[in-house]
């Protein structure tokens, strides 16, 4: 924006100096209203899982690890300032759902497998939630991902499913947001999970 000055002096241009600094000071309060509040996700996995009969009784020795860097999901404020998000629930939840998964596909689950029997092993590698500040604005971003390594005989199968959201803020995410941001890019992973005709066709011999 170009700023003019009138014949009494620069009284205009002072204002919209004003009104700038007062846009980016009313910015940054927003965007640190709610950042000392502690908030535990609460995982909900909403998505449908299919059924099918592909996995035809085969046994598959299942293993789950929950291999994120940091199990915290990340800060209610700007870059590392704030209060902690959590996900206490994160690792169970996630681990029965892909249970669930696999089951509803035929496939019956094992602790303990045998040289001949096929095996899967889920990590979850992310699961992540940070606000940066821009001008006027923040800048939310989220994501998740779950890598699958699957094993039968001497050949293997790996693939990473993987979901992100980024988008403007202007003012810090409630509870209820945070909630539906990550289940929502859960979600997603999972599905891409459940879907994965790849693995079922490795996994089955196909």
């Amino acid at each position: 924006m170009v700023l003019t000055r009138n014949a009494g002096g620069s009284t205009r241009g002072m204002r919209l100096s004003s009104s700038g600094k007062f846009i980016a000071v009313l910015a940054t309060a927003l965007l640190c209203g709610c950042a000392w509040t502690p908030h535990d996700v609460h995982i909900s996995s909403a998505q449908e899982i299919p059924t099918s009969n592909v996995g035809n009784g085969t046994k598959l020795f299942f293993r789950f690890i929950d291999d994120r860097d940091d199990i915290s999901v990340g800060h209610r404020g700007v870059g590392s300032a704030g209060a902690t998000i959590t996900a206490n629930d994160l690792p169970n939840s996630v681990e029965t759902r892909l249970r669930e998964i696999l089951q509803k596909k035929g496939f019956v689950l094992v602790d303990s497998g045998s040289s001949s029997d096929p095996s899967v092993t889920y990590r979850l590698r992310s699961f992540k939630f940070e606000i940066s500040q821009g001008l006027f604005t923040g800048t939310q971003a989220a994501s998740a991902a779950l890598e699958v390594e699957a094993s039968k005989a001497s050949q293997t199968f790996e693939h990473v499913y993987r979901a992100n959201n980024e988008h403007d803020i202007f003012y810090v995410p409630d509870g209820g947001d945070l909630d539906g941001e990550m289940n929502g890019l859960l979600g997603k992973v999972l599905t891409q999970a459940a879907t994965d005709t790849g693995l079922d066709n490795f996994l089955v011999g196909q």
